[in-house]
């Protein structure tokens, strides 16, 4: 099955920026071993202090849901603001 899990983080300002892009290349790095098969992250084109992170999952006999490491990183970047995370699936 295919999904992708999005994390928004809405936070107070834009000194997050450099904490959030090395909290997801982490993630990129360990991507093979959990089925991850992409992670971006994107910037609100007119908030600038949104940032999104798409986690894209592939996994055999698995039904789409929040990961543990979509949960950790959602954790990890509640001390920069507001968070909304989601999972998403193709329709």
């Amino acid at each position: 099955m295919k999904w992708i899990e999005v994390i928004v983080v809405r936070a107070t300002d834009n000194q997050h920026k450099p904490a959030v892009r090395q909290l997801v290349n982490q993630l990129i790095q360990n991507k093979a071993q959990n089925g991850i098969t992409a992670a971006t992250l994107y910037r609100n084109a007119f908030v600038e202090t949104d940032l999104g992170i798409h986690i894209q999952w592939e996994l055999d006999g698995v039904e789409p849901s929040k990961s543990d490491p979509g949960i950790e990183l959602a954790a990890a970047l509640e001390g920069f603001g507001r968070i909304h995370h989601t999972i998403w699936v193709a329709d």
